[in-house]
């Protein structure tokens, strides 16, 4: 019974380690600070072009970022899924993105998501759960 205890104790004790909120981190290059858990990259032109700026973690207002209406293209690497609002506090129309996932063009008449994203959520693992997705190719 212990040695359960002992293993229950210990995993939830890493899933808190994962989702405990840090800084987030927002750069000049889509190379600096990429994490295992997820990293979102938005690009200010189209393919990444531009200044890019990273995430590692959730963030309700981009404003202090300087990225705040400016990507026109976005990329996911690790493995955590991330959401992209278009409101600041992770309101107004919502899209999810993968892991491993690309938009070049938000501007694409598809979506007509570009120059808008005010807040980014990271989700706890690869899913979508029940957000609209972005059906695209990586680049």
């Amino acid at each position: 019974m212990r040695k359960h205890l002992t293993i229950i104790l210990a995993s939830a004790a890493a899933v808190a380690a994962l989702t405990t909120a840090a800084p987030v981190q927002a750069t000049g290059t889509a190379g600096g600070g990429r994490s295992m858990v997820g990293t979102l990259t938005l690009g200010q032109n189209q393919s990444l072009g531009g200044t890019n700026w990273s995430f590692t973690e959730s963030n309700g207002n981009l404003s202090s970022t300087g990225s705040e209406d400016r990507a026109s293209s976005l990329q996911v690497t690790g493995t955590s899924a991330w959401v992209v609002y278009q409101h600041d506090a992770n309101g107004g129309r919502a899209y999810c993105v993968l892991p491993g996932q690309s938009i070049p063009d938000l501007h694409h008449r598809w979506w007509q998501f570009g120059d808008t994203i005010s807040s980014v959520q990271r989700l706890i693992g690869p899913n979508c759960f029940n957000f609209p997705m972005f059906l695209s190719n990586t680049l």
